[in-house]
């Protein structure tokens, strides 16, 4: 009679491997204000109007508004506005899940030096620049809030004349984002990932505000 041969092989298991994607630099554009300088002697009397020309910078104004016809800053360069599809199986991945905020300016000064602005360096102060001044504000976690540009008064009368003002600008993408196919077979994954400090910073853009 045969006996039973013990089997030292285990079950089948199934290992999962999972690719974590590269975060995408987010993608943003050379952007253009306009600010109209003031009437700063009235007309007739020649008594002084103490008006002050004042553009407001938004942050807005430089990752675009959906309101208005701008390009909108992306955070990749394959953002295609499909929502990530939650179905077993969908893959639909384009970091639209990430914030985004402007956390770098460079400007040039008055005297021709390029002076960097973020959370650390040169927060909340004017800087005087050959066409004005302008001013950034940061909150605590480096996203900027907003600022202002003044340009000089008798703007067109300086000589030489130059309309316009260019500074460059950075955007970051930051927060979790989901990694594609993570629920299979699991549905109970972890199946995000944080790329707050990962290759997160677009190439610089310029802005220019036209006087």
């Amino acid at each position: 009679s045969g006996s039973m041969q013990d089997d030292f092989r285990s079950v089948t298991r199934t290992v999962t491997v999972n690719i974590t994607p590269v975060n995408d630099a987010p993608v943003t554009f050379d952007r253009s204000l306009e600010v109209m300088e003031v009437e700063e002697y009235a007309n007739g009397t020649g008594d002084s109007t103490n008006a002050v020309a004042r553009l407001p910078l938004m942050p807005e104004d430089f990752l675009g508004d959906a309101t208005v016809p701008t390009e909108l800053t992306e955070q990749s360069d394959f953002t295609d506005d499909v929502d990530y599809d939650s179905s077993l199986g969908g893959v639909e991945y384009d970091e639209e899940e990430q914030g985004l905020r402007v956390v770098l300016f460079t400007v040039t000064n008055s005297d021709g030096v390029p002076v960097p602005v973020d959370k650390d360096n040169n927060n909340g102060v004017p800087i005087t620049l050959a066409t004005g001044v302008i001013t950034f504000n940061f909150d605590a976690s480096g996203a900027f809030t907003g600022g202002e540009y003044l340009p000089n008064v008798d703007y067109n009368e300086q000589t030489p004349f130059d309309p316009t003002e260019v500074f460059s600008y950075v955007v970051e993408d930051f927060g979790p984002t989901r990694i594609p196919g993570s629920e299979i077979p699991d549905p109970d994954a972890v199946g995000s990932i944080d790329y707050t400090s990962t290759n997160n910073r677009s190439a610089p853009k310029q802005m220019t505000l036209t006087t």
